[in-house]
């Protein structure tokens, strides 16, 4: 996924903190690199796969796509061997999904949250691609708005955990209530997208990343 390849500016998400708080913000800031790092690493060997190397002659993996004009302009819906590569990658990706969301689980549920949203609609979007609901540009213009709308929550994430910081403990049990039915959410869409799978008879099997809370660690599992 191509926005996930690209590292928030965390320094400037999490600048200003009170004296008392910047060694938390430190670790919190060092914590947030490392997990765009192992994410990245990641993503960046589903990139290389002959299967993204064919989707991307109509979707922008890349903020930085030469093509990207040419290529939200596109009002064609997909091919059946696209739509077959689409499959493919929405379970190439499963892995780095997987990750990203155990990383961050252990900074804070509200990223949690946030990711779970994102991977679900961007799931959402590519069944609705495969089921000819939505043409290629539409599916690029949709990708672009979210990554613009995921990039600006999480500046926001750091700056409410600032401002929360005095009652820190409450508002860590509430995120996490609000992870855990995002979470939900994205099970049932990766459900969906694993239907149209089905149906057309993709080469890759179906995977489901299910994750939960058991006490203060998330648990995430695929099968």
């Amino acid at each position: 996924m191509k926005k996930l390849l690209l590292a928030l500016l965390v320094s400037a998400v999490l600048a200003g903190c009170a004296t008392q708080a910047q060694q938390k913000y430190k670790q919190l800031e060092m914590q947030i690199g490392s997990a765009f790092r192992s994410m990245n690493g990641c993503y960046q060997h589903v990139m290389e796969t002959p299967t993204v190397h064919r989707l991307s002659e109509i979707l922008s993996f890349d903020v930085n796509d030469p093509r990207t004009v040419e290529k939200l302009a596109l009002k064609r819906f997909v091919t059946e061997q696209e739509a077959k590569d689409i499959i493919d990658f929405s379970v190439l990706r499963k892995p780095c999904n997987k990750l990203a969301i155990e990383k961050f689980s252990e900074i804070h549920p509200e990223y949690v949250a946030s990711l779970a949203k994102m991977f679900s609609e961007a799931d959402a979007d590519l069944a609705k691609a495969i089921n000819k609901e939505l043409t290629i540009g539409d599916v690029n213009q949709r990708g672009d708005d979210r990554y613009n709308r995921w990039q600006a929550e999480f500046s926001q994430i750091g700056q409410r955990i600032e401002s929360q910081l005095d009652q820190a403990h409450q508002y860590e049990l509430t995120q996490r209530q609000i992870a855990t039915q995002s979470l939900r959410t994205w099970a049932y869409q990766q459900q969906l997208l694993n239907n149209q799978q089905q149906l057309i008879n993709a080469t890759k099997r179906p995977i489901t990343t299910n994750c939960q809370y058991i006490g203060n660690i998330l648990h995430c599992t695929q099968f």
